[in-house]
């Protein structure tokens, strides 16, 4: 008698090219070091060994709101003292203010 013989299977696809795994959550671990690491090996091959990285964010402000704020900047060096509520906090005021968050934690 002769065994019966398991039907082949398809073979299963290679971590590293399935990509439903790589996008699965088990795959974040290797999506994250790609991250990491295909930059370091585009740095290598371009020779770069030095960079500055600026973190910031991609919004910006509504035009109005902008010029405002630049308007404040472009005045700092004004004989005149900005209004009291531009002023920055006291350490009185400060201290104050934690208190008071104190009691509205513990109350």
């Amino acid at each position: 008698m002769n065994p019966k013989v398991p039907e082949t299977q398809e073979q299963a696809p290679l971590a590293y090219e399935n990509a439903e795994f790589l996008s699965s959550p088990d795959g974040r671990m290797l999506r994250i070091l790609a991250e990491y690491q295909e930059p370091m090996a585009r740095f290598r091959r371009e020779r770069i060994q030095d960079t500055v990285v600026f973190f910031g964010s991609a919004r910006f402000r509504a035009l109005d709101v902008a010029s405002s704020e630049l308007e404040l900047l472009a005045n700092t060096g004004s004989s005149e003292p900005a209004p009291k509520d531009a002023q920055p906090a006291s350490p009185e005021e400060i201290a104050s203010w934690r208190g008071e968050c104190a009691e509205a934690a513990a109350g």
